[in-house]
């Protein structure tokens, strides 16, 4: 079986991130913050793997979960199209090297950039 390489720029990635969300228009007023408050990130640098853990009581449009390497190549790409929920995810960046990553949470038009540092 091939393996699926997703190696990509930054760029193209949000431009597939927009049309996701505006092929899929929901026009609602939204009164609340869009991402969850209660993300939780755990990065074991050791073993080069990252826990994504957040909960939503609401329906979130568009979720896109990406990690991007000190290349700006795109290691990780997950979409969510109406999520309510639980989100979680275990990643292992070993296949990627070492260095520090960047993981980018877009729920919507908001996001969430964090650093990963893998050593």
């Amino acid at each position: 079986m091939k393996q699926l390489n997703i190696h990509t720029q930054p760029a193209k990635i949000l431009l597939l991130y927009f049309i996701l969300l505006f092929t899929g228009i929901n026009l609602r007023a939204q009164a609340y913050k869009v991402i969850p408050p209660n993300i939780k990130i755990i990065n074991d640098s050791i073993d080069s793997k990252v826990k994504i853990d957040f909960k939503t009581d609401w329906e979130i449009d568009n979720v896109l979960v990406f990690i991007t390497d000190p290349k700006g190549n795109t290691v990780f790409l997950e979409n969510k199209y109406r999520f309510t929920g639980k989100y979680t995810k275990n990643v292992d960046l070993t296949p990627a090297g070492k260095g520090d990553f960047l993981l980018t949470i877009i729920c919507d038009d908001e996001e969430v950039k964090r650093k990963l540092i893998i050593r």
